[in-house]
């Protein structure tokens, strides 16, 4: 039995048109019908003829049997291949189906323009793209099915009946079903489909096309300002069973022989790693939690008054410390929050080891809003680049000391949104990322064909930019889910067929392309059936690794053409200039904890919370990040005074020099060192500075200070206190220090009265030694 194959394009136009004929006899028929009785209904899988039937089947939707295309092979076609397709189909109708066969469609001829695959991608479910595959033996029987029952299939086809020109290209892959209903009618079209793609290149010299991929395991990662995470049971459920992040990373372990290269960020990993081990996660894990600006308030007062906190939280990592605790056997009572952040980790490390990593900064900073000697501010309270120099050192710390802990090496890679990159954005991140992912959107000049890695010439340089070709991440037709697995490793190849197609049109050998995956991507749960490294092992694809790609045959790009429209604004200098702050005052709290753990550990906490308010997560809700970084500047300032300096208003010395009583008060609950000195409003006051001491927690220590002044008079004083490093901060105390008049009198009538005794006692002397003669 011969197939039915695709005719002239006139069948093609009759095929495409026959719901629209079949709904207008419809309702002829209906119009010549007589009149039925009073409120009786015709329903519309009951009675009437076989057209009636067809065009109420045309005209139906969703349909009632529901079909999904889980395994397909192979993912290239070529000659004598036999292609076979496994998947699921599934009643959801309300009503019981029966004699269900499943028949695979092919088109005849292929799609040879990214275009044209685009619009096939986009077109509606029940487009007509082909023939069913009808031969004896090329399709399944799958028997009857009751409502919300399911039962899997597999079609197999080979070559010579699937009906193909056998042209190079993209093919359109179908599976149709058609079942008979309850009242025992068999619709003529499909009552469940399912589409995707299958190319062919038929050509043994065609171009070699250089791919990788761009693994991300990144998701969004917020605190409160007291430094508890935000949200803990989102990342949990994320890293648990079903999660995208662990899903992800599972397909990553299954499919290692794939080019990837991970992308992560540090500060997801050091918020996972803070939920293992059972610290700074103590919130309700509502995805909202920190926009909730009361919760903010009260965790800001709570860190104010407890900087010891940072010790269990931000302990300075000894290399490899979390890895080696993620690796160990579970602790006695680890909760199941803390196990599914453990293992995740653990996997991570383990698949680590296998392929390159590449980490954005800690939080994902937005380093486009953190100018550069060679780059223009375009805020209205510009922030200097001395102080975005600060943040970016800040974000460093906290990244490299975040994947330390881990054992992990990364290159650094800016990631925007989509809509954020310009010139001006790309020469800020050249400062601080080795690469810059830029959405092919913003590169009106840029083509498939072109390199998929570019060197542009920017204000302090040359960026790297690694090109987000979006097409990818664009999937597969409907119905069902585009962006499954499988329909995403069936565009990837059909995609880089046509960029093969094009380069050797172009008489050109070779070309590259970077597939970067989307940061939100969920690849579904049939994911283990895709086979997805099969997407790079076609015979046009080569693989290649990001620093390969860079390293090697890299285009140019102009940067002027780049994002011809206006991009979204970076984050704004009010938050900055308050990170800024907020840097300033963590470093002279590292300086005045006493020892190196304390001074780092404050450190690496207020590196944490200053990369977490640069983060480009904030873009989308900037009121949430007025409040995190003012909370976190309002914590730390309440916590810095809570060293005080206390010396009485007056001071009254009972000659030109004198004793008085300095007294330092530390209510901060760690050890601190600390000194004073001393400004005198008319420099007459020889006061010298006090050298910084000890002081434990909690405690307050009084030392006596020695001051001079040349003549009688009251001298206006201000002592401050300092870090080691001669940092100032707190409150100042003001006081006066001044010489006693009667002071003066009575040491003046003591020495006039000692000489008076002196005389007195030398002329008796004197006179006894005359008599005496």
């Amino acid at each position: 039995m011969a197939a039915v194959t695709v005719g002239s394009p006139d069948v093609r136009a009759v095929a495409r048109f026959l719901p629209l004929v079949l709904a207008f006899l419809l309702g002829m028929s209906t119009m010549c019908a007589p009149p039925s009785s009073a409120g009786q209904r015709v329903s519309p899988t009951s009675g009437g003829s076989d057209l009636e039937r067809s065009a109420r089947a045309a005209a139906a939707a969703p349909d009632p049997l529901q079909v999904s295309i889980d395994r397909l092979s192979p993912t290239a076609l070529e000659q004598g291949d036999v292609v076979r397709v496994n998947g699921t189909i599934t009643n959801v109708d309300e009503s019981a189906w029966r004699s269900i066969n499943a028949f695979l469609v092919m088109s005849a001829g292929p799609l040879t323009t990214a275009q044209e695959v685009q619009d096939a991608a986009d077109s509606p479910d029940t487009s007509y793209f082909g023939d069913r595959v009808v031969n004896d033996g090329t399709f399944a029987s799958i028997g009857g099915l009751a409502p919300g029952e399911s039962a899997d299939y597999t079609v197999e086809v080979p070559y010579r009946a699937l009906g193909i020109s056998g042209a190079s290209g993209v093919y359109q892959l179908g599976i149709q079903v058609i079942g008979t209903d309850e009242n025992g009618f068999r619709s003529t079209t499909a009552t469940g489909r399912a589409r995707t793609f299958l190319p062919s290149v038929d050509d043994q010299n065609a171009a070699q096309v250089h791919t990788s991929v761009l693994w991300p395991l990144l998701s969004r990662v917020r605190r409160l300002a007291g430094g508890t995470v935000a949200d803990p049971d989102r990342l949990v459920r994320l890293c648990g069973a079903g999660g995208r992040l662990r899903t992800m990373l599972d397909m990553a372990r299954a499919n290692a022989d794939a080019p990837m290269t991970l992308v992560v960020d540090p500060g997801l990993l050091d918020e996972l790693g803070k939920i293992a081990r059972g610290t700074g996660s103590a919130t309700d894990g509502s995805d909202d939690a920190e926009e909730d600006a009361s919760t903010e308030e009260t965790d800001a007062d709570d860190s104010a008054a407890n900087v010891a906190a940072l010790g269990s939280d931000s302990q300075p990592e000894i290399a490899g410390a979390l890895a080696d605790y993620v690796r160990a056997e579970p602790t006695e009572g680890e909760s199941m929050q803390q196990r599914t952040a453990r293992v995740w980790l653990r996997d991570l490390i383990g698949l680590a080891n296998d392929v390159p990593v590449w980490a954005t900064g800690y939080a994902q900073p937005d380093l486009a809003a953190l100018p550069t000697r060679g780059s223009r501010d375009r805020s209205s309270e510009p922030l200097s680049v001395a102080r975005a120099d600060r943040l970016r050192a800040a974000s460093d710390r906290a990244t490299e000391a975040a994947l330390r802990s881990l054992d992990l090496t990364a290159r650094r890679v800016w990631w925007p949104p989509a809509e954020l990159a310009d010139e001006e954005a790309l020469t800020r991140a050249a400062a601080q990322a080795d690469a810059s992912v830029v959405s092919s959107t913003l590169l009106p000049q840029w083509t498939s064909s072109s390199p998929s890695t570019l060197r542009v010439a920017t204000a302090d340089g040359e960026s790297r930019v690694v090109v987000d070709n979006e097409s990818y991440l664009d999937g597969g037709p409907g119905p069902g889910n585009p962006n499954s697995a499988l329909q995403v490793r069936q565009r990837i190849a059909a995609e880089t067929a046509l960029q093969s197609m094009s380069l050797s049109a172009q008489g050109r050998r070779s070309g590259s392309a970077t597939v970067v995956l989307g940061r939100s991507w969920d690849p579904g749960s049939q994911w283990s059936g895709a086979a997805f490294a099969r997407a790079f092992g076609t015979s046009w694809t080569r693989h290649s690794t990001l620093e390969q790609q860079l390293a090697g045959r890299t285009g140019t790009y102009q940067a002027s053409a780049i994002a011809a429209e206006p991009v979204a604004a970076p984050l704004p200098s009010t938050i900055t200039r308050q990170a800024g702050a907020l840097d300033r005052r963590s470093r002279v709290l590292g300086e005045l904890l006493r020892g190196a753990e304390a001074t780092d550990a404050a450190t690496l906490f207020y590196d944490e919370v200053t990369a977490m308010a640069i983060s480009q997560q904030w873009r989308t809700k900037l009121g949430g990040a007025e409040r995190f970084v003012q909370d976190s500047v309002r914590a730390l300032a309440t916590s810095l005074s809570s060293v005080s300096v206390e010396i009485p208003p007056y001071v009254t010395l009972t000659s030109d020099s004198g004793s008085f009583g300095v007294t330092i008060n530390n209510r901060i609950d760690q050890a601190i060192t600390v000194g004073v000195i001393f400004d005198s409003a008319r420099g007459q006051l020889t006061l010298p500075d006090l050298e910084p001491i000890s002081i434990g927690a909690g405690e307050s220590r009084t030392v006596l200070v020695d001051a001079s002044i040349p003549e009688l008079a009251a001298e206006l004083v201000t002592a401050r206190l300092v870090t080691t490093e001669k940092n100032e901060f707190g409150r100042a105390a003001t006081f006066t220090v001044r010489t006693s008049p009667l002071g003066v009198a009575i040491w003046i009538a003591l020495g006039a009265g000692a000489g008076f005794v002196l005389l007195v006692v030398a002329r008796r002397s004197w006179r006894q030694r005359r008599t005496d003669r």
